[in-house]
């Protein structure tokens, strides 16, 4: 699949445009999933220390990281982007 952008551009005949155009494109979907796993580590960090979630969220590493934040929330990220897949293949081929 190719993104309007970079169709466009290779019709014109700037074909150097388009993979400009898909590198600013890359760096903002990557920009954006790190702010999302940033505010969502932060966020069940506050959550444990005021009781709302599991009190294994509040803990930091010595850098002052939501370490389990950030894993689990990078685990149901990458679930929730693996999930289609999976039921794809379960209707495609009838797994």
């Amino acid at each position: 699949m190719v993104s309007p952008f970079t169709m466009v551009f290779e019709k014109v005949g700037l074909a150097f445009a388009a993979s400009v155009m898909n590198a600013i494109i890359l760096t903002a979907v990557l920009s954006a999933g790190n702010s999302s796993l940033y505010v969502t580590s932060r966020m069940l960090y506050s959550m444990a220390k005021e009781g709302l979630a599991p009190r294994i969220f509040g803990k930091l590493n010595k850098r002052g990281v939501p370490i389990w934040g950030l894993v689990v929330t990078s685990l149901v990220g990458m679930l929730a982007f693996l999930l289609p897949f999976s039921v794809m293949e379960l209707f495609i081929f009838g797994l």
